[in-house]
């Protein structure tokens, strides 16, 4: 591979005592007593069901390793904004999805997605570095450039972010390598992250039709390139569609409210609207399908569809709760196992690597994920991943010294740790405002605080600059998703957990030792627990 330098390391890496964890690796699930997180039939890792799927797929590879360019697959990559794992084939009541269910049903869903920065900018960043934000460098919302480098203005370099949130220069990104690799590049709808020169696409389709979308990929038909298409879709991202104005698709009196959110005619309009949304994005997911079809190109495309992380409600994007970094991640295709749903921890860390192995690409020599194709291909039946983890650098658009927060699950027990307490957290303002976003629940929830105090007291956690009644929040946070799947009762201090959570208290240190984190400082974590 000409013209990229894949760093083999992050510079210096400090040292440090690495941490005892003290229980076995057997223990890693909190003991048996309670068994996995409490999931519908449906939603569990079945490896029986997982063999007979995909034995005979395995045989028919042969065990096949780098792929050669005559039978590289096209990727089409359907990413959707702020969306949890919300779907008709998840049973999310109201709501009719039959794109995304159709792309989960017939390949491999992964109920246990998690994204490692989970606001826009940091989780694209994340996608095509396989890096953490910590290091790749964009750890915070960037500029939206939306045109190729040689578009870029002199203007547009000088604006304060340009060099301060950017993929640092000698990581390659996935864009960069699948251009060497041949492949016919496109884009639509937005960027999002910097610098334009490592995002060197042919195409840039702002809003495209379903022509436009057959026009590309007959292009790099005529080219005799493989391609691949990062559907980026706006939906569901907040503004959501105004039902003061006009009927929505989503009836409000059927939906199923998250607790996190008062159960009155407010948030039911606001949640309507959200879904709605997301039919929105399942309409243009739609159009990629009949675009694939109607070209001739089903059965040579590798689809995958993600959200990029949780949706514009407290306790969703911009926090570490499960609300904010749980997403949905399908992969289908030839090749792929179908119709299976699986409860193995993936990270968007492991994207790249897995995308690179499919194409026959190099490997990297530095990522924080690896690939997961052998579990795609159902060649083995784990991704081979014990944890994830996640970060937020609150206020990291104009400093260094913001709040910090990092996160560590291991598929049933997450551990949320954080330095600079006393700071307050970023909070977008989807997450608050009225004009632009159309966010109805904040202020109903600050107006009627004492209707709703439970309520208001999340939300107050969350918005601790500006609200008051949120306290000083807690060095630690430890939940037990398989009870507690909205995060809501901290077990950090209860002594029933305390062999748990110094387990994880010590992966995460060892884990931000690992990736050299300069914004923590990782003995802290192993200082006498203040919680």
């Amino acid at each position: 591979m000409s013209g990229i330098v894949v760093p083999s390391s992050v510079g210096m890496i400090r040292k440090h005592k690495p941490c005892e964890r003290g229980v076995s690796r057997e223990a890693k699930k909190g003991g048996s007593s309670t068994g996995e997180a409490k999931m519908s039939d449906r939603h569990t890792n079945m490896k029986g069901r997982w063999l007979r799927l995909c034995c005979v797929l395995g045989l028919m590879l042969g065990g096949r390793g780098v792929v050669v360019a005559d039978d590289r697959p096209n990727l089409l990559f359907f990413f959707t904004e702020d969306q949890s794992p919300h779907m008709s084939f998840l049973g999310t009541e109201g709501l009719d999805t039959p794109n995304m269910d159709r792309i989960a049903r017939q390949g491999v869903y992964f109920h246990r997605a998690f994204v490692q920065y989970p606001v826009c900018s940091p989780s694209k960043g994340n996608l095509f570095t396989g890096l953490s934000a910590t290091t790749n460098g964009i750890r915070a919302n960037t500029i939206n450039l939306f045109k190729p480098a040689e578009a870029v203005t002199a203007s547009d370099r000088r604006h304060p972010l340009y060099d301060r949130l950017r993929i640092a220069d000698q990581y390659p990104t996935l864009i960069e390598i699948l251009r060497e690799q041949g492949y016919y590049l496109g884009v639509t709808h937005k960027l999002h992250v910097l610098p334009n020169e490592k995002f060197p696409y042919h195409q840039w389709m702002r809003s495209p039709t379903k022509d436009d979308l057959k026009r590309f990929i007959r292009e790099a038909q005529n080219r005799d390139q493989p391609f691949f298409l990062f559907y980026n879709i706006p939906q569901p991202h907040r503004p959501f569609p105004n039902s003061d104005q006009r009927s929505i698709s989503v009836d409000p009196n059927e939906v199923s409210l998250p607790p996190l959110l008062p159960d009155d005619a407010v948030s039911r309009q606001d949640w309507a609207e959200y879904l709605a949304n997301i039919e929105l994005a399942d309409r243009n997911i739609g159009l990629g399908l009949e675009a694939l079809e109607e070209t001739g190109m089903t059965g040579k495309t590798v689809i995958f569809f993600a959200g990029d992380h949780g949706p514009a409600y407290h306790r969703g994007k911009m926090s570490l709760y499960d609300f904010g970094v749980r997403v949905p991640l399908a992969v289908a295709g030839p090749g792929i196992c179908s119709g299976v749903e699986t409860n193995e921890l993936i990270s968007f860390l492991d994207l790249m690597p897995t995308i690179l192995e499919m194409v026959g690409g190099p490997k990297p020599e530095l990522a924080h994920g690896h690939s997961v194709l052998p579990f795609l291909r159902g060649q083995s039946e784990t991704t081979g991943r014990d944890y994830v983890f996640a970060e937020i650098q609150h206020n990291a658009q104009t400093r260094d010294d913001g709040m910090q927060e990092r996160m560590v699950f291991d598929g049933r027990y997450r551990l949320i740790y954080r330095e600079g307490r006393s700071k307050p957290r970023t909070v977008n303002d989807d997450l608050r405002s009225w004009q632009p976003w159309r966010n109805r629940v904040y202020s109903h929830i600050v107006e009627n605080r004492e209707r709703y105090p439970d309520a208001y007291r999340l939300l107050a956690e969350i918005d601790n600059g500006r609200l008051e009644g949120a306290g000083e929040l807690p060095r630690f946070e430890l939940y037990d998703w398989s009870n507690d799947p909205w995060d809501l009762e901290n077990l950090a201090g209860d002594p029933q957990h305390r062999e748990i959570f110094n387990r994880l208290r010590c992966v995460l240190h060892d884990w931000l030792i690992e990736i050299d984190d300069p914004h923590i400082t990782p003995a802290k974590i192993q200082e006498p627990a203040q919680y």
